[in-house]
């Protein structure tokens, strides 16, 4: 396997597809891209040590795909450490092995979380995602002060 001369990121519009389709293979190129830098470093640097992994926004959709296809029920999940999936929607039944993490001491975790204003959601965010404060560490609603 070839080393990604670079990452190629989907443009913005890739997400609302104006062109029937298209978006969608940005998007399948720009995932190829990540899951490749990710097999090399597996492969070339990372010596059977433990690993993180975080992604943000359109990082984060790769992230979710990353990993349903090579950790969730595999060998490779018992050396994740944690797996943070920032700023992108992840249903609470998104892996069938992998653990949503709810505690600090917790490994072999992933964890995700959205920000909004106190008491308000956006009509377009109406799915059941999973969100863990990374403050308190709660599943729920529970509110963290500014003190926590």
């Amino acid at each position: 396997m070839e080393r990604a001369k670079s990452m190629r990121p989907a443009h913005l519009r890739s997400f609302w597809d104006p062109h029937k389709g298209e978006g969608e293979k940005a998007l399948a190129v720009a995932y190829e891209d990540v899951k490749m830098a990710f097999l090399h470093y597996l492969k070339n640097d990372n010596a059977g040590k433990p690993f993180i992994l975080a992604g943000h926004s359109q990082g984060a959709r790769h992230l979710k795909l990353l990993l349903k296809e090579l950790v969730d029920g595999q060998p490779l999940a018992d050396r994740m450490v944690a797996a943070y999936i920032v700023g992108w929607g992840v249903e609470k039944d998104a892996y069938q092995q992998l653990p949503l993490g709810t505690h600090p001491d917790q490994t072999g975790c992933w964890l995700t979380w959205r920000t909004y204003a106190r008491g308000y959601r956006p009509a377009w965010a109406l799915k059941e995602h999973a969100c863990v404060n990374p403050i308190n560490w709660t599943a729920d609603t529970t509110y963290a002060s500014h003190e926590e």
